[in-house]
């Protein structure tokens, strides 16, 4: 930053102290909040951005909204403002910043430069972490738009944190950001086909970031390198995900390939979804793969208190309106005699139609 750090906010209020991460958009220091006596995080945004109206509109709307949610895997937003203060040709300039909660820990970025890939058991966990953050974020109405190991916090205790909600959508259509990332809002290695098309985040934008940080946490690397941001936002776009190693289970396997798809409507439905999924690997490394003819591999359970073994076999139910498979567990599949020198392996009987929530709607 071309600006001289400050070192105290707010009147004094809030006392800066070490610095604990630097990006390309801000940097983190640690705080003393004076008033309350507690330690704090706080984020000072480029002092530029604050040039930027479009930005700055955005970034007090949305860290008034990220404020207001409160859950267990996010990280708390307790103040925001601008700060006045001198650059170096001695003009004032104004540096945006937001006070948050501070998590003693350690980005799950730096987890995996250091000890490489993640056990599938605890990526699972971490998967688990970001999901209920992203199911409440989502049912609020706030897409995250920029997930990825750098945003995930793991604390001291093993908690997950998912932090910096509202920056990316603070960003978006911002003069600055369109001039620094050509256009692309969010971080190029784990950006979604439709935002490198530039075209709006949903909650399906969210799930493809995070499976690419789940292939992340299970290979030890990414699935897409390039020589420039444009390059690699072009490769999600374009470019086949290469498959992840043989010592992932393979459900596992084909479930996070399945959040990778290029087309949202062909990702799991939202992240209560996921969620539910994940916990069936973790209890009993149980989840339906059906083939709904979609083209794509779709999971789903049966309801919140599935009990379900492999070997049920019951119809299925595609609904051509909001593409989600249903399970309909009270029908069985009909029985086929094979002719002779034929073996199962596997069944697969999808209805489709309109399912009753559409056709209420």
């Amino acid at each position: 930053m071309s600006t001289s750090m400050p070192t105290a906010l707010a009147g004094g209020r809030y006392q800066l102290g070490q610095l604990i991460g630097r990006g390309g958009m801000a940097e983190v220091h640690v705080a003393l909040d004076t008033r309350l006596g507690r330690t704090v995080a706080v984020k000072i945004m480029r002092a530029d951005l604050a040039n930027d109206d479009i930005f700055l509109a955005r970034f007090r709307r949305e860290a008034h909204a990220v404020a207001q949610m409160n859950n267990p895997n996010i990280v708390n937003i307790y103040d925001s403002g601008e700060e006045l203060v001198s650059s170096e040709s001695g003009d004032a300039e104004r540096l945006p910043y937001i006070v948050m909660e501070y998590v003693k820990g350690q980005t799950l970025r730096d987890i995996i430069k250091v000890n490489g890939a993640l056990s599938q058991r605890d990526c699972e966990q971490v998967m688990l972490g970001v999901l209920n953050a992203l199911d409440y974020s989502h049912r609020m109405g706030i897409i995250h738009r920029d997930i990825k190991p750098g945003n995930i916090m793991i604390s001291e205790q093993g908690v997950v944190k998912v932090m910096d909600f509202g920056i990316a959508r603070a960003l978006d259509d911002s003069a600055a950001t369109m001039t620094q990332s050509q256009g692309v809002v969010g971080t190029a290695q784990y950006i979604s086909p439709e935002q490198a098309q530039g075209q709006h985040a949903t909650p399906q934008s969210d799930i493809y970031s995070l499976g690419i940080v789940a292939y992340e946490g299970l290979c030890g690397h990414r699935p897409f390198t390039g020589a420039t941001q444009v390059v690699i936002a072009a490769a999600h776009v374009n470019n086949p995900v290469p498959p992840l190693p043989d010592s992932v289970d393979v459900q596992l396997r084909e479930f996070v390939m399945s959040m990778l798809s290029k087309d949202p409507l062909d990702r799991p439905k939202d992240a209560l979804t996921v969620s539910r999924t994940l916990s069936l690997f973790l209890s009993h490394h149980l989840v339906h793969s059906i083939d709904d003819g979609s083209g794509a591999l779709k999971y789903a359970v049966c309801s919140n208190t599935c009990t379900c073994e492999v070997e049920d076999l019951h119809v299925h139910f595609y609904c051509t309106q909001c593409h989600r498979t249903l399970c309909l567990r009270g029908l069985p599949v009909p029985l086929v005699h094979l002719p002779d020198g034929f073996t199962l392996e596997s069944v697969n009987y999808v209805m489709k139609g309109v399912c009753s929530d559409c056709r209420r709607n």
